[in-house]
This record gives structure tokens, sequence and C-alpha cells, in this order.
């Protein structure tokens, strides 16, 4: 509202209208005259500044209800103040409903004039203050609206767009001039056009808000997925009521929820089926037509892989293998990943041949070597082949079969297949029950631990003990090495059985050093396993059982095998070297059988090697070169400054041969059987600090007595790894 209001009065009567202008000039408002409704329109037309009309509705001509409806048609923001000098119900109504601010009848006293007067202005002020807000409110509205990170849409009662925001353009890859109007609907992908139009309907019918997801298809091809809330709202001009929609891009959202389900039901590295999706295409197999058959496939010889190219090649080669059988069987057919190095093809089938073709089809396909970062990789697998018989078969039953069949494919040396039969199913009935008994023996404390001597092979002297865990079963008696130490890798019970031998070792250890003079104390070597190199408690286990044993760490040796060092030289040497702080000692077992090579054993913290039983037992041969493969071992050590035992010596020969190559230490049934700590021959070793025995300086053997049989004997043949723990 200006300083000084300005009004006009209208009246068919100059004189009401001059009085009316003395009275409200000298209140300070600058006042303009007119005597017609046609005059009065000129007057507004010239002089938009007029803030107020006061307008008589009874003249000649145009009558005052038109003028002002014609005046707030051009002027909404005009005050306006009807004086009639007949009180008519109906003119007053109507007044009303034009929106006037005050209504005088004639003739009203000039005190009745200045109360409409100000109320009217002051009315018109607070209109006007509430428009500027709402204008700048809406514009701030827009501005918010503009920036959202979401698309806004609206459109009429019929689906006409009216409004896109900048956020909707984005999403939709289209311009706000394609989207309004009907284009909008054009944006949406065909398949879902009917229903996004339905539930814009709905919403504006039913006056309520839906939610739901469609697609929008873009210029460039590409599809939108996209959230959209809509909801009705009244136009206020209209009356009608309106659509606004809210429109959410979901794309990224839904990929990455649709990654979260392929990688819950796909393996990883090879991007097939893992073993929770194959347990459900098995049955949908089971469901359909025809004869159901699983093939279980595990890569021959895979360890090999991974302990001479690394787990990186392994994993390349997994994922060749994995790609090749994928390409190999047709839609229907599945190929999944069971896990490691195993494979699982479900296929249906109507011919009693056709599991044979597809067994010889897995063996075709993996025939040609794989080429991975130029090592050239012959494969092969051991596959077992279950068919459904009957109903009531379950997935379950399935692989268990085909797994059962496959180690018989893999007994036979691999490179074949094998059909499941009923009687492979006792095998691996007499297995698991095998595997809960063991289970129960480590947490009963039934493994026992013996000892083989390892002595000086000139003096007989003791020089350490090599700890091998034994099983007495309650039933089965004692149960070979080899079978309960594959059981326990296999079944997750490895570090278990390794805690439970170093434990016992460790304390019989303490116990024989407090018996033997501070020179002659025998070292006490444990076996670890692959799982146990790989386990990033080790150096915590090891300290626990010496600690608790209170034996010092340089009366252990810790005894490893090559290939379990091959497969990342890296990480072994920080593993042998974590071992190497705490002071105990390092033996390479099996050495010469794996992969040896002076690269690797000049940067591993080794202070011992062994030479394997295997070349021991071809010193009985004539064969010169069994005799110099014996013969580089020992002197590879003596270049190392490595200490050397020779595992496996049975007969006098080869304790003469061993001794004339300057080997140090022996170890086999020829110098002592193992055996409990409480038995009578190891007592006696122990006691007497070794083995009588004298051979003479060209390597004969002079004499053999005392508590072991050295004499002239049998002696007999060990039984290989039955002498290991793993």
């Amino acid at each position: 509202m200006s300083a000084t209001p300005r009004v006009l009065i209208v009246d068919d009567e100059p004189s009401i209208a001059r009085v009316a202008a003395r009275v409200l000039t000298r209140d300070g408002h600058t006042c303009t005259t007119a005597a017609s409704a046609a005059q009065a329109r000129e007057i507004l037309a010239a002089n938009p500044e007029i803030e107020l009309l006061i307008s008589d509705i009874n003249m000649p001509g145009e009558s005052g209800l038109d003028l002002v409806e014609s005046a707030l048609d051009s002027r909404p923001d005009l005050a306006v103040i009807m004086a009639t000098g007949v009180d008519d119900r109906e003119v007053a109504r109507r007044a009303i409903d034009l929106g006037v601010h005050g209504y005088l009848v004639k003739p009203y006293e000039l005190a009745e004039l200045r109360i409409n007067v100000d109320n009217a202005l002051r009315r018109r002020a607070l209109e006007e203050s509430a428009r500027v807000r709402s204008v700048d409110l809406e514009q701030k509205f827009e501005a918010l609206v503009q920036a959202a990170p979401v698309g806004v849409l609206y459109a009429s009662s019929d689906g006409v767009c009216d409004y896109v925001n900048a956020a909707t353009e984005r999403i939709s890859g289209r311009s706000a001039e394609f989207l309004l109007g009907d284009g909008w609907l054009e944006a949406v992908h065909p398949e879902d056009r009917q229903m996004v139009a339905e539930q814009v309907m709905y919403a504006v019918l039913d006056d309520t808000e839906v939610t739901f997801e469609a697609r929008l298809l873009r210029p460039d091809g590409t599809v939108a997925d996209v959230a959209i809330r809509a909801s009705a709202m009244p136009d206020h001009k209209s009356g009608l009521r309106r659509c606004v929609g809210v429109i959410e891009d979901i794309t990224d959202r839904r990929r990455f929820e649709e990654q979260l389900a392929h990688q819950a039901t796909h393996d990883e590295l090879t991007s097939l089926p893992n073993r929770h999706l194959l347990l459900d295409r098995i049955w949908q197999a089971l469901g359909q037509p025809g004869t159901t058959t699983v093939m279980f496939i595990d890569v021959d010889r895979f360890k090999l892989v991974n302990d001479v190219h690394g787990h990186t090649v392994g994993d390349m080669l997994l994922a060749e293998i994995g790609a090749r059988l994928a390409e190999s069987f047709r839609a229907g057919e599945t190929v999944a990943r069971f896990g490691g190095d195993e494979f699982v093809v479900v296929a249906n089938v109507t011919t009693e041949a056709a599991p044979s073709r597809l067994a010889e089809r897995v063996q075709s396909v993996l025939a040609e070597p794989v080429t991975v970062e130029e090592n050239e990789i012959p494969v092969s697998a051991s596959i077992g082949v279950a068919v459904s018989r009957g109903s009531g078969v379950t997935p379950e039953d399935l692989l268990r079969d085909a797994d059962t069949a496959m180690y018989r494919a893999k007994a036979r040396g691999g490179a074949t297949y094998e059909f499941f039969a009923s009687e492979q199913a006792d095998l691996v009935r007499r297995r698991l029950a095998l595997e809960m008994d063991l289970r129960r023996a480590l947490e009963n404390g039934e493994i026992e631990v013996h000892y083989q001597p390892q002595v000086d092979a000139r003096t007989g002297a003791l020089r350490g003990m090599e700890a091998l865990a034994r099983w007495n079963h309650p039933e089965l008696g004692f149960i070979p090495p080899p079978v309960f130490v594959e059981i326990a890798e296999e079944s997750g019970m490895a570090e278990r059985l390794t805690d439970t031998v170093l434990a016992q070792a460790c304390r019989q250890a303490a116990r024989w050093s407090e018996r033997c003079p501070l020179d002659g104390r025998p070292q006490m070597s444990v076996n670890l396993t692959n799982k146990d190199l790989s386990d990033p408690r080790l150096h915590d286990r090891i300290l626990g059982a010496l600690s608790e044993a209170g034996l010092a760490p340089g009366h252990l040796t810790l005894e490893v095998t090559e290939g379990s060092l091959i497969g990342d030289l890296g990480m072994s040497a920080l593993c042998l070297d974590a071992m190497k702080s705490m002071g105990v000692r390092i033996s390479l077992d099996d050495f010469g059988t794996g992969y040896s090579s002076l690269s690797y054993l000049s940067r591993l913290p080794v202070d011992e090697i062994k030479i394997d039983r295997s070349f021991v037992s071809r010193l009985d041969s004539e064969a010169r070169v069994d005799h110099q493969l014996v013969e580089a071992i020992v002197n590879l050590a003596a270049i190392f400054g490595l200490e050397v035992v020779a595992e496996g010596i049975e007969t006098r020969h080869q304790l003469e041969i061993i001794t004339g190559l300057h080997c140090p230490t022996i170890q086999g049934y020829l110098a002592a059987r193992p055996g409990a700590p409480d038995s009578d021959e190891i007592r006696r070793i122990v006691a007497a600090g070794g083995v009588q025995l004298r051979v003479g300086s060209g390597g004969e053997l002079l004499s053999e007595a005392g508590p072991v049989s050295l004499s002239g004997a049998v002696v007999e043949p060990s039984d290989g790894e039955a002498e290991r723990i793993g």
C-alpha cells in the first residue's frame, strides 16, 4: 500500500462523490471521482496506482456491480467498497460473491465511510502481503522441485501433463517439450503403458495414493527402472482433481539387487550356478519327464596345479573349465560349480545310453589342454554318475550317490567315469560313521601319539623323536593313519588333530628333557598339514602348546612337506619366518618328491631336510642313479648348512650306503619302530640315550647290538605314509 492511498469514488450523484472525496482527502487519501461506470473504467485504465474503488451500485447505464466485476478481472488486487441506496439482500450477496471489501447503505455516516475505507485498505494490504508471500513460496517450491533428485510430474484428470521437472527429463532421457501433453506416456516402456495409465487414473478417480514400479524406455534404447508414487490433488482453478507423480530412478538399486540375487545363487569365480541354485535345478529336473542324471565332476590333480603354478593360475583354470562345460550343454541342462575343483551337471535323458554319452562329452570337453599364462596344463576329471530310480528321490540323494561314484572313479586313477552302485552306499555310510567316531575321539582324547626315534647313523645316539598320531578305535582296532588323516582334512578336523598331537608331543618332550643331560635332550618333531600353514592362528597355537608344556621352543621341530610350500612361496616364507622367530626348528619333509629347487631352498628358513623313504628304498637296487640322487641331496644340504635325516632305513645295506654318503641321521624300522612313550622299547632308548651301533670308517657295518633289533633277523617293511599325521 502506498504512503498516500489513491481512491476512485464513482457515483451518479456528484455531490455525494464530492463529500466523500473531501472527507477522505482530509484523512490523507488522494481521491478521484467519476459519475459513471464508463468514466470510472477509463480512469482505472489510466491510473493503475489506484488502490481503492468506491462505487455506487445503481447508476444509469452500466451498474456498479458490472463495473466492479470487470475491474476485479483486470485488477484482482483492487480493494472495493460498494454503496447502494437500496437494502437489497440479493445485491449484497452478489457483491460479497465478487469479493468486495466493504458495503455501505445510503445514506451512510461519514464515520461509517472512514471505517469501511480503513478496513478495506488494511484487508487489501494483508491480501497483497499474502500474495507476495505466496508468489515467493511458489517460486521457492518451483526451485526446490526443479532441484529435487526425484522426478515430479503434474497431469490433469484426463492424463494431460502440464509440468515436469529437470529430474524427470534426466531420468527419462526426454525433453520437457516431449513429455508435456501425452508425450510422458510415450516415454513409458510399451509393456508397462497400460498399467501406468490405469494406476494414474485410479489415483485420480479414487482420490488416493498408489505406489508401483515401471520401466521407462529412453531414446537410446536403454531401460530405466523407476518407482512411481501417484496421488490426487485438488486443482483450485478447475475445481477438478489432478495427479502429481513422484518418480524415483531405481535402476542402480535394481541392478544391485539383481547382482546380490545372482551372487546368492551363482559362483563368483565361474558365474555358474552354485550349490544352492543347483538343488533347486535338480528339484525342477525331477519334476520333468525323463530320467534325471547327475554327474559329479572332480578335476584330477588340481592340488598339483595350485602347488606348481599358484592359486591364481588354479582359479583361471577352474574358470576355463567352467566355461567349457557351460558351452557344451544345452538350455535346460545345468552346469554348476559345487565348490573347490568340483562341478556338477544335471540333465534329463530318455535313453539308457544317454548318461554314458553325457559323461563322455565331459571327458571330450576336458581332453584339450588349457593354456593359462603361457602354461599348458593337461586336464582330466573323475566323474561320478547317478540317475534317478523310482519316486521319492531327492537332490541330496542324487548328489550323494554321484559323489560316491566319483570317488570310485578317482580310486581307479582318475580320467574316467563310474556309475553309482548300491554297494557304494555302504562304503559312504561306513566313512561317515568313521568321521563321527573320529570327531568323538578327538573330543574324548582317544588319539594317541607314538614316537619314532631319529638316531646318529654312526653312533646310534638319540637325536630326536617324530610324533605320529595313532587311533585305536574301540570296535575296529587301530585305524591306518592315512585313512583317518584324510578324513580329518576333508571334514575340517585337521587343525584339531595337529593340536592334539602337538600338545601331547610337547608334554612328552618336556618330561624326557628332565631325564636327559642338557646336551643329550632329543628334538621333538611334529608334522604340520597344508591347512595348518594357512591358519592365521598357527603362531598362537604353537606358542600355547609350548607354554602349557613348559617346553623350550628350541626343542621343537616342525615338519612341513615340499608340496605345502610351493603354492605361494612368499607367504610360505613369511609363515616359516614367524615360526622360526619363536625359536623352533623347521624341517623339510619328503625332500625330493616335490619340486625341489635351489631358489626356494635358499629362500626358506629351513634347518633340516628329510630324504624321503622312496629314495632310500631304492638303495637296495644296483642302479647307480638312485645312489647318486641320495648323494646329491646330502651334498645339497651340506652346501646350505642343513641337517639331513634319511627316512625309512630298514636294511643293513641301506644303512651302509647312507653312512658312506655321510648322512648323519637316520630314522626307520632298522633303528626302532614307532611306539608309545611308556613302551619298553622307547623307554630303553630314552634311558640309554640311543641304540648301540658301530659302523666302520668305510661305511661298513661292524656290529649291531642294543635295545633295538639290528640283528640278521628279517625286519618288517614300513607302511610308508602310515607314519605321517598329514
